[in-house]
């Protein structure tokens, strides 16, 4: 009786592990979403709007901001903002960091075209990490299984 307790406890406990390490990787992935949507709606302000650098980011949902790890008030700036945000993908923390160091110096085309060039890399990084993270999923489900039968299999 208490091994077939014991087993069920220990898949419910391999199913919890699996859910908090999947949740890490789709967190993992919506930083890099987040980094992208703000970079697609910045080009859309500067091409519709022509708005000027420091009131872009008054126009940009808020939870972005928190989805790329960035805590507290609205930024005042992108620069503040990729200071402040904490993307757990070096690549893209490197790409929006460059993004924003030179944003709002030059004309309006240049803006457009840096825009369009950082959102190619950043598509194009996104695509490549959402491709890995579907096969880190079926990774962390396989071992949490195996590992859950393995131990069932001891206790038994």
């Amino acid at each position: 009786m208490f091994a077939v307790i014991g087993s069920v406890l220990i898949f419910i406990s391999a199913i919890a592990i699996a859910d908090r390490l999947l949740d890490g990787v789709d967190a993992y992935i919506r930083g890099v979403s987040a980094v992208r949507v703000i970079l697609e709606r910045t080009k859309v302000l500067i091409e519709c709007y022509a708005l000027p650098a420091d009131e872009i980011l008054k126009r940009i949902d808020a939870s972005l901001f928190a989805d790329c790890g960035y805590a507290g008030e609205a930024p005042k700036s992108f620069a503040e903002l990729a200071e402040g945000a904490k993307i757990s993908d070096g690549e893209t923390a490197e790409l929006f960091s460059a993004f924003s160091r030179d944003f709002g110096k030059s004309y309006r085309q240049d803006e457009l075209s840096r825009c369009a060039l950082y959102l190619e890399r950043l598509r194009s990084r996104e695509q490549k990490l959402l491709k890995e993270a579907a096969k880190r999923k079926k990774i962390i489900i396989t071992l949490s299984i195996c590992s859950a039968l393995a131990l069932v299999i001891l206790i038994l």
